[in-house]
C-alpha cells in the first residue's frame, strides 16, 4: 500500500486567504447586562452537575 506525505508543499497549494465579512446581521450582539444576566439565570437553573451549553446550529 502506498503511503502519502503531507508536505509543506502540499499545504501551500491549499492555502488561501479569506476576508471575513464580519457579523451577518441575523444575529443581535449581546450587551455585557445581557450576558450577565444570562449567566445568572443559567446558574440559577443549573444542578451541582457540569453545565453543559450547547449551540444552536442552523
Amino acid at each position: 500500500m502506498r503511503q502519502m506525505s503531507l508536505t509543506p508543499e502540499l499545504v501551500a497549494l491549499c492555502h488561501r486567504e479569506e476576508i471575513d465579512p464580519g457579523p451577518s446581521g441575523e444575529w443581535t450582539q449581546l450587551s455585557d447586562d445581557d450576558f450577565r444576566a444570562l449567566a445568572t439565570r443559567l446558574a440559577g437553573e443549573a444542578d451541582a452537575g457540569p453545565l453543559w451549553v450547547s449551540p444552536t446550529v442552523r
